[in-house]
C-alpha cells in the first residue's frame, strides 16, 4: 500500500498523504474484493480499523474525490504512456442500470489502444434526461473536457452508436474539426427524401460509398453492411462520416466494441459496478473515478505480464483469457500471498479479542457461567471418576 501511495504522490502533487493513502486503500480493496459494495470492501482486511468505521471512511472519501480537483484523465496518461500520441481513436457511449427507482446513467468517452478502451472523460447524466439518453449539451460538455486533454489534430476519429445523432451535435463536431463515424437508424432520411434503407437500393454499394449525401443537415459519406445474428433489431449497419469514406469506415467502426468490453469489465466480468447501493450523485462520481483508476491499474498490470509471459491462445485463435482478467487474477493472487496487516499486530489482538473478553457485560456473563457450572464440577469430580 505504501508503494501505491508513493506512486500517487508522484503523479498527483499537492495532496495530503493521508488522503492518498485512503485512495490507495479503496482501490486495492476494490481490486481484492472485485466489488464496489462498501460493506464488502470494508471487510477486505487491508485496514486495521473496524469494518463500520472503514465503511464510513470510504463513504466520506467518495464525496471528497468528487469535489477534489484531481484530473484523473491526466493521471491515466501518466500511468499508461501509450495513450499519448497521434492518430488516437475515441469512443463515446453510455452505461446505465437501475437501483430501486433510481436510473443511473454515465456518459463516457474512452481511448482505443491495442484493442481495449481507456476512460478519459465521464459525466453522470441528470435524472431529468429522457430514459437516460444524453442530450447535445451533455455531449458537448464532455467533449470539451477531452479537448482540454487532447488536441483535435491528435484525434483520428470519434466513434459513436446510433444514440449520438442530431443536427446540432454533428454540426458542432464539424466546427471543432473532429472526424467522426456514427451509426444511424434505418429510418434516417437521405437528402430529406428517402430513408437510408430505401436509398441503398437505388445505387450500387461502391457508388453509394463515394457520393456525399445530406443526413441530419450535414454533408456526409454513407457506408452500409448487412449483419446477421440472433435477436438483432436490424439486419443492416449504416455508418456516416464527415471525412472518412469507403470500407475504412466499417473497419474503424468495429473498434467501437472496445468501450463495450470496458463496460463489461466494470460490471459483471470485473468490479460488479451495478452492485452499488449508492444513489447520491457526488458519491457516484467519486466511485466512478476510483473505479476507472483501478481498471487502468489492472489492465496495465496485465499488459506487462503479457509482455513477459504471453497468454496462451486457443485453437480458434482467441486468447484463453482477456488481458484484464489476466492482470486482475494475478493482482489478487499476489495480494493474498502477502501476510495480512493484522497477522503480527498485537494491537489488533488487544483491540478485537481482549477488548471483547474484558467488556463488563461479557465478563459478567462468564462469571455467572463459571459459578453455575464450574464450581459444582470442581467439588463433585468424584462422581465422574
Amino acid at each position: 500500500m505504501d508503494v501505491f501511495t508513493d506512486l500517487l504522490k508522484q503523479n498527483i502533487p499537492g495532496l495530503h498523504k493521508a488522503r492518498l493513502r485512503a485512495v490507495a486503500l479503496f482501490v486495492l480493496s476494490l481490486i481484492s474484493e472485485t466489488t464496489v459494495n462498501l460493506q464488502k470492501l470494508a471487510l477486505s482486511g487491508l485496514a486495521t480499523a473496524k469494518p463500520d468505521s472503514v465503511c464510513k471512511r470510504f463513504s466520506r472519501l467518495l464525496t471528497w474525490v468528487a469535489t477534489a480537483k484531481i484530473d484523473f484523465a491526466e493521471l491515466f496518461l501518466k500511468l499508461a504512456p501509450e495513450l499519448n500520441g497521434n492518430e488516437l481513436i475515441l469512443c463515446m457511449d453510455r452505461t446505465n442500470w437501475k437501483y430501486g427507482k433510481r436510473h443511473i446513467n454515465f456518459l463516457v468517452v474512452s481511448l482505443y489502444v491495442n484493442g481495449v478502451g481507456y476512460p478519459v472523460a465521464w459525466r453522470l447524466l441528470p435524472k431529468r434526461t429522457k430514459r437516460g439518453n444524453s442530450g447535445t449539451s451533455h455531449r458537448i460538455v464532455i467533449m470539451k473536457k477531452v479537448l482540454r486533454l487532447l488536441k483535435p489534430a491528435q484525434v483520428k476519429c470519434l466513434l459513436m452508436d446510433k444514440e449520438f445523432i442530431g443536427d446540432r451535435w454533428l454540426e458542432w463536431l464539424d466546427r471543432q474539426q473532429i472526424t467522426y463515424l456514427a451509426r444511424i437508424k434505418d429510418n434516417a432520411l437521405v437528402n430529406a427524401n428517402l430513408s437510408v434503407k430505401k436509398y441503398r437500393k437505388t445505387l450500387s454499394r461502391k457508388k453509394m460509398m463515394r457520393v456525399r449525401v445530406t443526413i441530419y443537415g450535414q454533408q456526409v459519406y454513407l457506408s452500409h453492411k448487412r449483419i446477421s445474428g440472433k435477436d438483432r433489431r436490424s439486419e443492416h449497419l449504416f455508418v456516416i462520416g464527415n471525412t472518412i469514406q469507403g470500407d475504412e469506415m466499417l473497419e474503424l467502426y468495429a473498434d467501437r466494441w472496445s468501450i463495450e468490453q470496458m463496460f463489461s469489465h466494470w460490471k459483471k466480468r470485473g468490479f460488479d459496478f451495478e452492485s452499488t447501493h449508492i444513489t447520491n450523485s457526488k458519491r457516484l462520481i467519486g466511485l466512478m473515478c476510483l473505479l476507472a483508476l483501478a481498471y487502468v491499474m489492472v489492465y496495465q498490470w496485465g499488459s506487462r505480464l503479457n509482455d513477459k509471459r504471453a497468454i496462451k491462445r486457443k485453437k480458434h485463435g482467441s486468447l484463453a483469457k482477456s488481458i484484464f482478467r489476466y492482470g486482475l487474477d494475478h493482482f489478487r493472487h499476489a495480494m493474498r500471498e502477502l501476510p495480512p496487516s493484522t497477522q503480527n499486530d498485537n494491537r489488533y489482538f488487544e483491540t478485537h479479542f481482549c477488548g471483547y473478553l474484558f467488556c463488563p457485560v461479557v465478563s459478567s456473563i462468564l462469571l455467572i457461567k463459571f459459578l453455575m457450572y464450574g464450581i459444582p464440577f470442581i467439588f463433585n469430580t468424584r462422581r465422574y471418576v
